[in-house]
């Protein structure tokens, strides 16, 4: 883990997240569960809209204020943005095979013969913005946040790459 800098209230980056390993899994499941659960939702009541939810936006749509809110951009959110777009192409990388495979069987579970819009309910940057909510419950600053999301890219990689195969196998049987 290459560490950046320590915020003076940082503490041990692998001491915090033994101790708040729980709540770091439970933000991230349920991030995921709600974003899930609200594409399901806009699906049924409209099936050309993408699913936006409370901060987060809708997914492959940057985050913006309103259009008259003025603002610096502070370094450490665009160190985030930038994290969390490298671990999504990490693992766009990792699993582009199995991606390929999983986006024809649930393209054809929704009835989209043309598989012209993405049908994975689960896709790589809905992983990864639901372990940023995740990591978040971390007592770290966000440098150090940033820096657990780099090193996170690597093994979140080959887990979905894995998790993407596993599912297209079990929809093509």
């Amino acid at each position: 883990l290459r560490l950046p800098q320590h915020a003076p209230g940082d503490g041990d980056p692998a001491q915090a997240l033994r101790q708040h390993r729980g709540e770091l899994i439970n933000q991230t499941l349920r991030t995921l569960r709600e974003t899930a659960q609200a594409d399901l939702r806009s699906d049924f009541s409209n099936p050309a809209a993408g699913a936006a939810v409370p901060g987060l936006g809708k997914p492959g749509q940057p985050r913006t204020g309103r259009s008259s809110d003025l603002s610096l951009i502070d370094e450490d959110d665009v160190l985030v943005d930038i994290e969390i777009a490298r671990c999504t192409q990490a693992i766009k990388q990792a699993a582009e095979a199995e991606l390929r495979d999983l986006h024809t069987y649930t393209s054809a579970l929704v009835h989209d013969i043309n598989v012209a819009r993405d049908t994975n309910p689960f896709g790589p940057e809905r992983f990864v913005r639901a372990l940023w909510r995740g990591v978040q419950q971390l007592p770290l600053s966000r440098p150090l946040l940033a820096a657990f999301m780099h090193d996170a890219a690597g093994p979140l990689a080959e887990a979905l790459r894995k998790a993407y195969a596993s599912a297209s196998r079990r929809l093509q049987e």
